[in-house]
C-alpha cells in the first residue's frame, strides 16, 4: 500500500525509493522513517515494485523491472519463509510487457524468448505449474509506455487513436508494419496454444495497423474488426464481445485523413453499428462517435481549402477554383445536414452528450468560416457560391444551437450545478468560434478584396453577435443568482468570449456603425463589473491579467468615433470600469484578496494616448488620468 502511494510526477525517483525499501523489506531491517523493522515482502509487494518500473519506460524502466524479477527469482529458490514467494500471472504480465518490445515496438521474437524464459523457471520450482492464460498472452501486445505529447489536440478526444492519418495517408513505415505483421503472428501463436484470443487481443492488433497511418493499414484495421465481430458471434461471452472502442481507432482514421472516401466509411461503419446494436444495445453510436460524421466531411474539406488558396493566391487554372469551391460548399453543407440529422434524433441521455455537441456546432461553424473565406479568392468573383451565403448558413447553424442548447441545460441542471456550469462554458466556446468566424472572414476580406471598403460581415451581422453575448451572460447570471461564486474556467470561457467580440469590433470601418459597436464594449465593461462581484475569491493564482481587453476598447475608440469629444467621454468611462482593476493589482493582492482580473495602468494610458492621435486635446486630455493615477497611489500609500 505504501508503495502504491508514492508519487507520479517522477516515477524514475519513485522505482527508486520503492526498490530500496523492498531491500529493506527482504533483510528485515528499517527504512526512512518507520520506526519498526519492516516485515519480509510478499509476491504483491515485488510485483508493486516492477509496476512503477514499467511505469519509467524505456531501456531504463526494462532494465528496472528486470532486476526486481531477478532478486525474485533468488528469493523463490531460498530457503524458509521467503522460499514461499513464487511469480503468479501479474508477475508474468509485467515481465512480457516490458520485454516483449525491441525499440518500443512489439517483437515476436523478444515476445517468444521471455515466454519460454517464464515456462522454465516455472518448471524449475517443481512444487508449482504456472498457467500461461490469456491475459498473460495479451500483456505482450501492450503499447510500451511513452509520455511525449502529439502537440495536437483532438475533439472529439478519442480522434487520437487516429493521429497517425492526420495530414492523410502516409508512405509505407516498414517498422511499424512489420510491428503489426508480428503481432497477427502471435495471435495464431495463440490459437495454436488452445487460447481463445478476446476483445482485446484484437484491439491491439487493429491500434498497430492504424498506427501506420497507411491506406493498407487502415484496409487491414477494418478486416481485423470484422473477424473480432464475426468471432463473437460465434462464441459471444464478455471477454470477446465487441464495443465501440474496437472501431474507434479505424472510425478515427477516415475522419482524420482527408480524403472524399472518409466521410461516407465514416457513415458506413455507423449504420453498421446501429444494425449490431439490436442485438448488442452496447454498440449503439454514442453522440461522441456520431460526431465523426461532421468531423469527416470538415477534414476533407480542410484538404480541398489548403490546395484551393494556393491556386487562388498564384492565380492558376480558375476552372478547378471553381470545381474547388463548388466541393468546399458542399462539404459545408454535409456538414451541416449531418449535424442536422445527428442533433434532431439525440435525447441528450447524458452529461457526454451534451458535451459531443460542442465540437460538432463548432466544427459545422468553421466549415461556412472556410467556405466564406474561398469564396472571397480574386478568382471566384465570378462563382455563383458567396461569402454571404456562407456567412448566412453558418448563423443557421447558431440558431440550430441556440434551439437545442436550452434542452441541454435542463439536462445539466438536473444532474448538478458542476455540469450546469460546464454547459454554460460550452455555449460560450460555441459563440466564440462563431464570432472569431466572423473576424476572420473579415481579414480575408481585407486581404483579398482591394478597393472595397467600408464593408465587415462582423458589422453585418452586428445585431447576431449582440444576441449571442447577451445570452451567455444572461445563462451565466442565471446560473449563479443563487450567491455561487464564478470559477476559473468560466472566466477564461468569458474572456475568450469578449476578446473575439472586440477582435470583430475593431474590423468595422464605417462610421454608421460605430454606435452598436460602442454598445458592445459598454456591454462588455458592464459584464467585466459584474463577474468582478461575483468571482471566487481567495486564491492568488486566479488572477488574470485583462489589460489587453481595455486596451482593445480604447484601440476601437480611436479608430471609429470620429468626434474627439465623444472619443474622449468613450475613453474615460472605459478607464473608470478599468479602475475597479487597478487597486487589487497593487494592494488587495498584497492582503490575499484578489479579484478576477487586473488592469496595468500604464497600459491603458499608453492604449488611450494613442486613441487620442495627434489631436491637440491628447496631452491635456491623458494628463488628467496619470495626474488621477500619481494623487490615488500616494492616498493609498498614506493610509
Amino acid at each position: 500500500a505504501y508503495i502504491g502511494c508514492l508519487g507520479l510526477l517522477d516515477i524514475a525517483s519513485s522505482a527508486e525509493k520503492a526498490e530500496e525499501m523492498l531491500n529493506c523489506m527482504h533483510h528485515n531491517e528499517q527504512f526512512d522513517d518507520f520506526s519498526e523493522r519492516l516485515p519480509l515482502p510478499n509476491i504483491d509487494t515485488y510485483n508493486a515494485v516492477m509496476k512503477l518500473w514499467a511505469l519509467v519506460g524505456g531501456t531504463g524502466g526494462q532494465k528496472g523491472v528486470n532486476d526486481v524479477y531477478s532478486q525474485l527469482e533468488v528469493a523463490s529458490l531460498g530457503f524458509g519463509s521467503v522460499a514461499k514467494l513464487r511469480p503468479n500471472n501479474e508477475t508474468y504480465q509485467i515481465l512480457l510487457a516490458v520485454n516483449s518490445k525491441e525499440d518500443n515496438r512489439f517483437s515476436i521474437r523478444n515476445a517468444k524468448a521471455w515466454l519460454q524464459k517464464i515456462q522454465q523457471f516455472s518448471q524449475s520450482l517443481g512444487d508449482t505449474k504456472i498457467s500461461l492464460d490469456l491475459e498473460v498472452y495479451n500483456a505482450a501486445l501492450k503499447k510500451a509506455t511513452t509520455r511525449s505529447p502529439s502537440g495536437i489536440e483532438y475533439s472529439p478526444r478519442w480522434l487520437r487513436y487516429g493521429k497517425a492519418f492526420q495530414g492523410g495517408f502516409k508512405e509505407d513505415n516498414q517498422h511499424l508494419k512489420k510491428e503489426a505483421l508480428e503481432m497477427e503472428e502471435w495471435l495464431i501463436s495463440m490459437e495454436r496454444n488452445y487460447i481463445t484470443p478476446n476483445i482485446d487481443t484484437y484491439d491491439a492488433i487493429i491500434q498497430a495497423w492504424i498506427d501506420t497511418g497507411t491506406l493498407d493499414g487502415l484496409l487491414r484495421a477494418e478486416e481485423w474488426a470484422k473477424r473480432a465481430f464475426i468471432s463473437a458471434s460465434e462464441g459471444p461471452t464478455v471477454s470477446t464481445a465487441p464495443q465501440l472502442q474496437t472501431l474507434r481507432p479505424i472510425m478515427a482514421a477516415w475522419t482524420l485523413c482527408g480524403r472524399e472516401r472518409g466521410p461516407g466509411r465514416v457513415k458506413e461503419w455507423t449504420n453498421q453499428l446501429s444494425t449490431m446494436s439490436a442485438s448488442n444495445p452496447s454498440l449503439a453510436p454514442d453522440l461522441d462517435m456520431l460526431a465523426a460524421q461532421v468531423v469527416s466531411w470538415r477534414r476533407y474539406q480542410v484538404s480541398i481549402i489548403e490546395g484551393a488558396f494556393q491556386r487562388g493566391v498564384s492565380g492558376e487554372d480558375e476552372s478547378q477554383l471553381m470545381k474547388d469551391a463548388e466541393a468546399v460548399f458542399s462539404a459545408a453543407r454535409n456538414c451541416s445536414t449531418s449535424l442536422d440529422e445527428i442533433i434532431s434524433q439525440s435525447n441528450f441521455a447524458g452529461v457526454l452528450d451534451s458535451n459531443a455537441c460542442t465540437p460538432m456546432f463548432s466544427t459545422a461553424v468553421g466549415a461556412w468560416g472556410g467556405a466564406a473565406r474561398l469564396a472571397l479568392l480574386p478568382t471566384s468573383t465570378t462563382s455563383p457560391l458567396t461569402t454571404t451565403d456562407a456567412v448566412r448558413e453558418m448563423i443557421q447553424v447558431v440558431r440550430l444551437f441556440d434551439a437545442k442548447k436550452d434542452k441541454a441545460m435542463q439536462l445539466a441542471k438536473s444532474i448538478g450545478k458542476e455540469y450546469d456550469e460546464h454547459t454554460i462554458n460550452c455555449i460560450g466556446d460555441v459563440y466564440s468560434k462563431v464570432i472569431s468566424q466572423l473576424h476572420k472572414i473579415d481579414s480575408a476580406f481585407v486581404k483579398h478584396r482591394v478597393g472595397v471598403d467600408n464593408f465587415s460581415y462582423f458589422g453585418d451581422r452586428i445585431a447576431d453577435v449582440e444576441k449571442m453575448l447577451r445570452e451567455y451572460e444572461y445563462q451565466s447570471r442565471k446560473h449563479f443568482a443563487d450567491g455561487r461564486q464564478l470559477s476559473s474556467a468560466s472566466t477564461i470561457t468569458s474572456i475568450k468570449l469578449y476578446r473575439d467580440v472586440l477582435c470583430g469590433c475593431m474590423g468595422v470601418t464605417a462610421s454608421h456603425d460605430y454606435g452598436h459597436v460602442i454598445r458592445l464594449c459598454t456591454l462588455i465593461m458592464d459584464y467585466m463589473s459584474w463577474r468582478n462581484d461575483h468571482h471566487r475569491r481567495g486564491s492568488a493564482n486566479e488572477e488574470m491579467d485583462v489589460t489587453y481587453v481595455y486596451a482593445d476598447m480604447a484601440s476601437i475608440a480611436g479608430k471609429i468615433v470620429p468626434n474627439q469629444h465623444e472619443r474622449m467621454m468613450i475613453l474615460t468611462r472605459v478607464y473608470d470600469n478599468a479602475s475597479q482593476f487597478f487597486e487589487q493589482q497593487h494592494y488587495s493582492s498584497s492582503h490575499g484578496d484578489n479579484g478576477f482580473a487586473r488592469v496595468d495602468r500604464s497600459s491603458l494610458i499608453g492604449a488611450m494616448r494613442l486613441a487620442m492621435g495627434e489631436s491637440e486635446l491628447t496631452e491635456s486630455f491623458i494628463k488628467r488620468f496619470e495626474k488621477r493615477s500619481k494623487l490615488k497611489w500616494s492616498d493609498r500609500r498614506g493610509r
